[in-house]
């Protein structure tokens, strides 16, 4: 199954100021986000965000940043209209009826490889 991921992060945290970009262990909090992503086989990484600092850095073979839209970086936005936005504005658009989208939390660091590829593989199974 082709899959593609889709990590949402923004500039504005209340709780935790820049905690996507905070170092954790040596790298950035979304970085794990990313790199479980690529290790668990995703065909395409995208990260959509308003932070300036991912914008302008270069970033791995299959994960792409998209500058989301300001209106869709308050406390009140919804994730499923960053989904729809993404789905249906830009490169999101041109993502392929086969590949499924796997929404990412950058703010989930200790999440197992092995639990997103069996996450993957059981949607796969009953998707058919």
């Amino acid at each position: 199954m082709k899959w593609i991921s889709l990590i949402p992060m923004r500039a504005g945290s209340k709780g935790l100021p820049n905690k996507n970009t905070i170092l954790l262990a040596g790298k950035p909090l979304y970085q794990y986000s990313v790199d479980a992503a690529l290790s668990a086989g995703a065909n395409r990484i995208y990260i959509s965000t308003d932070i300036q600092k991912v914008l302008s850095e270069t970033m791995p073979k299959r994960v792409e940043v998209v500058k989301r839209k300001t209106s869709l970086c308050t406390d009140d936005t919804h994730i499923n209209s960053v989904i729809f936005d993404f789905l249906t504005v830009g490169i999101g658009s041109k993502i392929r009826d086969e590949e499924v989208l796997v929404l990412m939390q950058p703010t989930s660091p200790i999440r197992a490889v092995v639990d997103l590829k069996n996450a993957v593989k059981k949607f796969s199974e009953t998707s058919n």
